[in-house]
């Protein structure tokens, strides 16, 4: 099966992570590590930004629900992309799960939507399913990659 997140690209707009007060410093350090193996080993066609809040949901745009993390894909791919993503259930996380999948869990919800960009990119049909199955399988290889280690 071929990666989804592979593309040729004649430039790299790149993935940008602006994260606002109150994220858990430990948390903020494992984004910043997956984001940075995530440039090394992929291209964005189209600069995609991702914040990160503090808070325990975000509001779509579209729907109005709350939710943990959502991406806006405009319909002009000159137009770039954002990811939002809320942290703040991660101490209830560490105390319901583990650290490590509390981490997993967060990395997982930011590959999620950066799935979604890629299937914006390749004009394919937002996919939930495939997104939540790529996210997992993009979070074992970077475990994978830092030897367990997050």
């Amino acid at each position: 099966m071929k990666d989804l997140w592979k593309v040729k690209a004649k430039q790299n707009g790149g993935i940008y992570l602006r994260f606002s007060k109150g994220v858990d410093k430990e948390l903020r350090a494992v984004i910043l590590n997956f984001v940075k193996w995530v440039r090394q080993t992929y291209r964005f066609p189209v600069k995609v930004v991702a914040y990160i809040k503090a808070s325990r949901f975000i509001v779509n745009g579209q729907t109005k629900e709350q939710v943990v993390a959502s991406i806006f894909l405009p319909f002009d791919k000159e137009v770039s992309p954002y990811i939002r993503m809320a942290t703040g259930d991660y101490e209830e996380l560490i105390e319901e799960i583990d650290l490590f999948s509390a981490k997993c869990a967060n990395l997982a919800s930011l590959a999620h939507e950066i799935t979604h960009y890629y299937q914006w990119i390749k004009d394919l049909p937002l996919d939930e399913t495939q997104a939540d199955r790529v996210a997992r399988k993009k979070v074992y290889e970077y475990i994978d990659y830092c030897d367990g280690i997050l």
